[in-house]
């Protein structure tokens, strides 16, 4: 209690004084699922280039923003680069989730959690994304547009990412070309 004594008038003032000391705790939903207080894995493994980072804030005066950056290595011929991707959010409300888009192979994910006194939580963390189901083809047609031209199309799905379509006769011994 503050007390102010003004005139010969005594005025009591109540104040709470909340202490936060910490960096924010996050409890990881998805694609992992962790404790409380305990880190992210350090390797996680999926089978999909497009995950939902998610979980639950623990701390005094709340998460106000955070920041993850995405890297996925690749390489362009003899040339190594790097793909980067920053998502941010603000105006938390006790928990996030964040849809990111990964490379297939090996990703770095640096997660930084804000509070609103500044303190700054990182979590560093590998996401190997293993593709092992085979790319699907869906609503094939094809259209002759004249005697020598056939027009194909369809929609091409995977769980990582598809560099190319490829059209080939299953059997050119029996086939027939425009």
């Amino acid at each position: 209690d503050v007390v102010v004594e003004s005139g010969g008038t005594t005025t009591t003032h109540s104040i709470t004084v909340t202490k936060d000391a910490q960096r924010p705790y996050v409890r990881y939903t998805s694609p992992f699922e962790t404790d409380r207080y305990a880190p992210p894995p350090e390797t996680v493994t999926v089978n999909s280039s497009r995950i939902s980072l998610a979980g639950n804030f623990s701390d005094v005066t709340g998460v106000s923003h955070l920041q993850i950056l995405r890297t996925t290595p690749y390489r362009v011929g003899t040339t190594n680069r790097t793909d980067r991707q920053v998502y941010q959010q603000s105006d938390l409300d006790g928990s996030f989730e964040q849809s990111i888009f990964l490379g297939v192979g090996d990703n770095t994910i640096t997660a930084r959690y804000y509070d609103e006194l500044g303190h700054v939580r990182v979590h560093r963390l590998n996401v190997t994304v293993e593709d092992t189901a085979p790319p699907t083809l869906s609503a094939l047609s094809a259209i002759r547009r004249s005697p020598s031209e056939l027009r194909l199309r369809g929609r091409a799905t995977d769980n990582g990412q598809i560099r190319s379509v490829a059209v080939r006769p299953e059997d050119t011994s029996n086939a027939a070309y425009l």
